[in-house]
């Protein structure tokens, strides 16, 4: 591995912990004292918390390594210095980006990251796993909504039903979805 790679940095536990300090109860990734640095960096940054939010929503921070930069974001700092290892994906537990607190960071692949992802800012029934559709067939009355849900797992789409109203629809997606993916599982929220 390249020592002077963004791989070798996240995997430098010692130089990253030099760098910051981190509250597992709060979440927030302070700046450290750092010698090495001019005094009007360390007056303008130690004790201070480290990053800014990125476009994607979460709090990221430049570092650098071996006379690189680097951008990194902060939940995958807290995740090594609490636990002294690295996944390739760590998952915020309720789904907000910026709630760096060691009980809401966990590990995951993408696949099952994805699970715990919030509804599609497209959708128009509002609930995850749940379209409105208009009925063509004499199941439904011609032209009359109604919502169908369904859930795909590990690639395959189940199929859960068609339903007169968005709550039992909402429902079906939710047992299904508790039943398939335990902890992971949003429960249809938002």
């Amino acid at each position: 591995m390249n020592p002077a790679s963004k791989d070798a940095l996240m995997q430098s536990k010692g130089f990253l912990n030099s760098c910051f300090q981190y509250d597992p109860g709060s979440g927030s990734l302070l700046w450290k004292n750092r010698p090495e640095m001019r005094p009007n960096w360390n007056a303008a940054r130690a004790g201070k918390e480290a990053g800014r939010i990125n476009k994607r929503g979460y709090r990221s921070v430049g570092v650098r390594w071996f006379g690189k930069d680097f951008h990194v974001v902060v939940h995958r700092v807290c995740f090594l210095l609490h636990h002294g290892f690295l996944t390739n994906v760590i998952d915020h537990i309720d789904g907000n980006k910026l709630n760096n607190r060691a009980e809401n960071l966990r590990p995951a692949s993408k696949a099952i990251n994805s699970w715990n992802s919030k509804v599609r800012k497209d959708s128009k029934s509002g609930v995850k796993g749940v379209k409105i559709r208009k009925s063509r067939s004499s199941k439904h009355s011609k032209g009359v909504f109604y919502y169908e849900s369904r859930i795909q797992h590990l690639g395959v789409v189940q199929y859960l039903g068609s339903f007169s109203s968005l709550e039992l629809a909402a429902k079906a997606y939710q047992d299904r979805e508790q039943e398939l993916r335990g902890e992971f599982c949003r429960g249809g929220k938002k």
